[in-house]
């Protein structure tokens, strides 16, 4: 990293003094020029001092952020367990640009370490508790709450194993969040792909077969739910014939007549 640039730095890390939109301009020079994937790190330290305190959050994370998409596998092993704890600490409290921030960079160092095994035994330990306790809430602003749920469906494919334990958390949160976003399309869609990695949660069994059960069972749980909403739908409309369907039923269907559209099934059913 060249002296100039360590200078200009130093304003934002040391003194903080740049206001954010010349922050972002400069973070964005630094982006293009990759002046981070050297291996000069002795502004590191200062960096995570700053993360610590309580004042110029978003300056901060916004420079944390430009950090991690430009470190070196090694830098970001050493020092991601640290920076997902300052992440996991956003604030309910803290404006929607924080806090969508924050699950974003949570997201890139979980996507950019999972491969790390001393990374997922300290996160297993100490950052997914903390983690399914901001499932309890779902954000209110539709930013945070998707950059939330990409945290969540990076979390399911990497941890499924000690997730399972969460399981019930989990689907709350998911169905929370349907309740309270049904009108947006990409949110629900986000939502939906969380919810269908919840039947590999746990342990697979003999090649994969509680995996497989698992699917079923959720499947045959929205065959249902579909069900009793056209019944209610329906409620007043006499019916003309009745038939009975077993639980294997709508896998067989899906089997051998792959389909996406949503009618036809209906139809069938």
């Amino acid at each position: 990293m060249s002296e100039n640039l360590k200078n200009l730095l130093s304003d934002i890390v040391f003194e903080n003094e740049f206001s954010s939109p010349s922050l972002q301009t400069i973070l964005k020079s630094c982006n293009e020029y990759q002046n981070f994937s050297n291996k000069d790190v002795s502004f590191i330290n200062q960096i995570n001092s700053n993360l610590n305190s309580n004042t110029n959050i978003e300056q901060n994370h916004l420079l944390l952020n430009t950090v991690i998409l430009q470190a070196s596998e090694e830098l970001l092993v050493s020092h991601a367990v640290t920076w997902m704890s300052v992440c996991i600490k956003s604030s309910d409290t803290f404006s929607a640009s924080i806090q969508s921030l924050d699950y974003s960079n949570l997201y890139l160092l979980i996507s950019k370490t999972h491969h790390s095994n001393d990374v997922k035994k300290q996160f297993v330990a100490s950052i997914l508790p903390k983690f399914v306790l901001k499932l309890e809430t779902v954000p209110s602003c539709a930013i945070v709450c998707g950059e939330k749920l990409k945290c969540l469906e990076k979390v399911l494919k990497h941890y499924n194993g000690p997730c399972f334990s969460h399981y019930k958390v989990i689907e709350k949160f998911l169905l929370q969040c349907i309740e309270m976003w049904h009108s947006s399309d990409s949110l629900i869609t986000q939502v939906g792909l969380c919810y269908s990695l919840l039947s590999q949660l746990g342990g697979g069994g003999h090649q994969t077969a509680l995996y497989r059960d698992n699917w079923q069972t959720q499947l045959c749980k929205l065959v249902k739910y579909m069900h009793e909403v056209l019944d209610h739908v329906f409620e007043d409309v006499p019916e003309m014939q009745v038939r009975n369907i077993s639980e294997t039923t709508p896998l067989l269907f899906l089997c051998l007549f792959p389909c996406t559209d949503i009618w036809f099934w209906l139809q069938i059913l």
